[in-house]
């Protein structure tokens, strides 16, 4: 979609991988490799492939942006690199950055959070992810994988090398613990399986995963991926 009159950001269907496209006619500083000094490209134009899960990370990290981009969200293919990340001199901006040094190319882009642009951006990303019939983001060890037909989430620890699984029922009581918490600032203890090995804390406000405590964000995360 059109950032503005500056810039462009599309997903692009490319067989079992998606392209990347990113375009900014704003200068941006890089690393000239044989140089090796610093020099200015006149913008960019880049696609880059992408695993399905990694535009779902980036979905879901956008719309948790005050929580996330602790550590920048990067493409990269040779030398080619896409970067989203947060810059402290604009803590409420998203900042897209794009290098090719064998074209000598590079150009970024400033997106404000709080602003329309960034509203449409999010919905964009979600009607893409919402054609897929599964999804899924890895924390750490853990992956939370969603399967629309089944209305199934399936959560597998790799150090314990165990699925759960959560029910349909049980994601209804999570969107609803998330909004409630959004609502009126409140939260509920809950145990989404049997087991009780998978639960949101009141108390600590940690999602817990066996022997494994998330912040918060990643149980909100989890609710979106329900909702894509």
């Amino acid at each position: 979609m059109k950032l503005r009159d500056r810039g462009r950001l599309e997903l692009r269907r490319n067989g079992e991988k998606v392209g990347l496209y990113f375009e900014s006619n704003i200068p941006a500083k890089y690393k000239h490799p044989e140089l090796k000094e610093t020099v200015k490209g006149e913008g960019i134009k880049i696609e880059l492939p992408v695993e399905i899960r990694d535009v779902v990370n980036l979905y879901l990290s956008m719309k948790t942006f005050e929580e996330s981009f602790k550590e920048p969200v990067l493409f990269k293919k040779g030398s080619a690199v896409l970067s989203f990340h947060k810059t402290p001199s604009k803590p409420m901006t998203l900042v897209i950055y794009g290098v090719n040094p064998d074209k000598n190319e590079a150009g970024l882009y400033y997106l404000d959070v709080l602003n329309y642009t960034y509203v449409l951006l999010l919905a964009y990303f979600k009607e893409f992810l919402s054609k897929y019939p599964a999804l899924s983001f890895t924390e750490g060890n853990v992956e939370f994988g969603y399967s629309k037909e089944d209305k199934m989430l399936i959560v597998y620890d790799r150090d314990l090398e165990k699925h759960h699984y959560i029910e349909e029922e049980e994601i209804a009581i999570m969107q609803e613990l998330l909004g409630n918490y959004f609502k009126n600032n409140t939260l509920y203890t809950h145990s989404f399986t049997p087991d009780r090995n998978i639960y949101i804390d009141k108390i600590t406000e940690k999602f817990v995963v066996n022997d494994k405590e998330f912040d918060f964000t990643t149980f909100e995360k989890l609710v979106y991926l329900t909702q894509m």
